[in-house]
């Protein structure tokens, strides 16, 4: 059996945009080894596709946490592989000192499959260092597939430009979980085991291996909850919805509140009753078919020309032309790649001309 994770980013506050908010990742991270420990099969492996860690420099309960998993999984003679992703970017590699197998241009036998992989490294150098590459069934890596990103200048490369000699893909960096079959295996984007900001409302998770393809297994999260209000009977029933939730929850829900204007006061009177039940409440103005940040959503955010340039998107891209991009763009925005903020403000303009 292999289990297949992808962009813990071990840190406490994840979430940028909510830095009130502490220990997502930790707890995301140690229900994937519990359930890794827990699965019956006699072999059992770990690959995690970068991004492990949110920054270079990794603090104290990060390392912690980390390595008390990475103990708990050797000790049970659970193999663990890893390449890095562009926030693991150090001089010395932390999964390795703590006993993880770095596949970073280094072939290996896994649960009787070859698997063989690549650092993050800019697009250029992952075409040609592809190339260079020993045959293998499983290719790891951490960079922008095409096919998930729906927007050619933001990828890094396409399926079809993996060279055929490998027969299936792990790709870590888009927070989206996806699966494609291809002729001899599969291309699987693990998604992130917990979202790190509001837009990744979908699935979060990890993968098991035994078959031919991977299955997904969720993850206990932190829901994120959109209630949109412009008449009484929507007031009443956004009191009932956070009536429901327990008190003191360390799941407790990120509630996301559209609103006609008149509304603001009693929304608020609302939110600071009931304040023990949701971790944090953003506040936003309902405007025509955009809904524009309010400013407790705004003094959070690190930067803010990208708040506004995320906000200026239609909200309901989401389900419109192109949720895979909006999904991405938030990603790009929730974790930038350290010496890309000129490029990530081009992918937003250029999509918001579209």
């Amino acid at each position: 059996m292999i289990a297949i994770a992808a962009d813990l980013h071990l840190w406490p506050h994840v979430w940028r945009s909510v830095r009130s908010l502490e220990g997502d990742a930790f707890r995301a991270f140690d229900e994937i080894v519990d359930r890794i420990l827990e699965a019956p099969d006699a072999e059992k492996a770990f690959i995690m596709a970068g991004d492990i860690f949110d920054e270079p420099k990794v603090e104290g309960l990060t390392l912690k946490t980390f390595a008390d998993g990475m103990s708990r999984l050797l000790d049970a003679g659970v193999k663990v592989y890893h390449v890095d992703g562009n926030h693991d970017k150090g001089k010395e590699s932390i999964p390795s000192i703590h006993g993880s197998i770095s596949l970073h241009r280094n072939k290996v036998a896994v649960d009787g499959r070859t698997v063989v992989g690549l650092n993050w490294m800019p697009k250029e150098q992952l075409r040609a260092e592809l190339s260079e590459l020993p045959a293998a069934d499983i290719l790891v890596l951490h960079c922008r597939m095409e096919h998930l990103t729906g927007f050619v200048e933001a990828c890094d490369i396409s399926v079809e430009e993996i060279p055929d000699h490998f027969s299936s893909i792990i790709a870590g960096d888009i927070h989206v979980t996806g699966l494609e079959e291809l002729e001899n295996g599969f291309c699987l984007s693990p998604g992130s085991p917990h979202p790190c900001s509001l837009s990744e409302t979908g699935e979060h998770g990890f993968w098991i291996l035994r078959g031919e393809m991977p299955e997904f297994q969720p993850v206990r999260n932190r829901k994120i909850v959109r209630v949109e209000i412009s008449s009484d009977d929507e007031l009443d029933r956004f009191r009932e919805l956070l009536a429901g939730y327990e008190q003191f929850d360390a799941y407790a829900p990120l509630v996301e509140v559209s609103y006609a204007p008149e509304y603001l006061g009693r929304i608020s009177d609302i939110a600071e009753q009931m304040s023990d039940r949701v971790k944090h409440l953003f506040r936003r103005r309902k405007t025509g078919d955009s809904l524009i940040s309010g400013a407790q959503a705004a003094s959070d955010m690190k930067e803010g020309w990208k708040l506004g340039l995320l906000e200026s998107l239609p909200f309901a891209v989401d389900e419109g032309k192109s949720p895979e991009l909006y999904q991405l763009l938030s990603t790009l925005l929730a974790f930038p790649p350290q010496d890309k903020d000129d490029n990530i403000k081009e992918y937003l303009e250029a999509y918001c001309d579209s």
